[in-house]
């Protein structure tokens, strides 16, 4: 491909990104280093609004919950989505089925997801479904006035939402696994488990690395469950970052710091994947 035809081929995309994401991030980053709300102007303070945020316990409160919810989320997506892949893989008559189930939460939109989530579990409402159900084998558990319970309820939410997405990534990679390492385990007595955890998994090392930076990704910047369900309470107990920016930018009428607060929030999700993409590109070394 001449270099010609690579230009034009890539400006749409060069185009489109630097519209919907360097010049946004680009503001972002000015804002942060300037005072400013609705109706007045910049005002330069450098470094100040970072300062005030890193001395905020609302800052630490929101990032130790965000942190929780991520490691909490990516480790169940990791679990039963390689479960249900493992229970698809296995049932194959049953797996048109089975899938079409699966889609449902993948086209259901993340708010109307959340808010009917939200739902099955208020029965001040008339429609706890399932708090109906726990009621009934006796657990009674305040899945919103309590920390505990509220953050449960997100982290299942998140789950249920992302769930078919790990589930389908990690089926199809079941699906190319050789036969012949599995053949040849079978000849010197492994057992299922065995074959499990020392053929398949480190086979699919890499979509584990892929499905878990896709999950610290959304879990990190999760917004919407919060705003439709718990609306970060009790007590400001599950305010995640984003959360945090929304509130101090446009509830609180103090863009500068929540443009700061939303720049921390990135350096964050940058942190976190980096060592996904260092192995990442240690396997795809290893794979040439």
């Amino acid at each position: 491909m001449k270099r010609r035809e690579f230009t034009l081929l890539a400006a749409p995309s060069v185009v489109l990104m630097t519209v919907l994401m360097i010049a946004p991030l680009v503001t972002t980053v000015v804002l942060s280093l300037n005072q400013f709300s609705y109706g007045t102007s910049l005002k330069w303070v450098g470094l100040k609004n970072y300062a005030q945020l890193l001395a905020s316990p609302e800052l630490h409160s929101s990032l130790l919950f965000t942190v929780l919810f991520v490691i909490g989320t990516t480790t169940l997506k990791l679990f039963l989505g390689f479960a249900l892949a493992l229970l698809l893989n296995f049932a194959v008559r049953a797996r048109s089925v089975f899938l079409g189930a699966l889609l449902v939460p993948l086209v259901v939109p993340p708010v109307v997801g959340a808010l009917i989530y939200g739902w099955m579990f208020r029965e001040d409402i008339g429609v706890g479904f399932y708090q109906y159900l726990l009621t009934l084998m006796g657990i009674n558990i305040e899945w919103f006035s309590s920390t505990p319970g509220a953050i449960a309820l997100l982290v299942g939410q998140n789950v249920w939402q992302d769930i078919s997405f790990a589930a389908l990534i990690f089926l199809a990679g079941l699906q190319v696994v050789p036969a012949e390492p599995l053949e040849a385990a079978l000849v010197d007595g492994a057992n299922w488990l065995q074959r499990q955890r020392y053929i398949i998994m480190p086979s699919l090392s890499g979509l584990f690395a892929f499905v878990s930076m896709m999950s610290v990704m959304d879990s990190f910047r999760i917004f919407d469950s919060i705003a439709v369900t718990t609306g970060g309470g009790p007590n400001g107990t599950t305010e995640s970052l984003m959360f945090l920016a929304y509130k101090v930018s446009f509830q609180q009428s103090q863009l500068g710091l929540g443009s700061a607060m939303s720049m921390l929030t990135v350096i964050g999700i940058v942190l976190l994947l980096v060592p996904f993409l260092v192995l990442t590109k240690r396997q795809f070394r290893n794979a040439r």
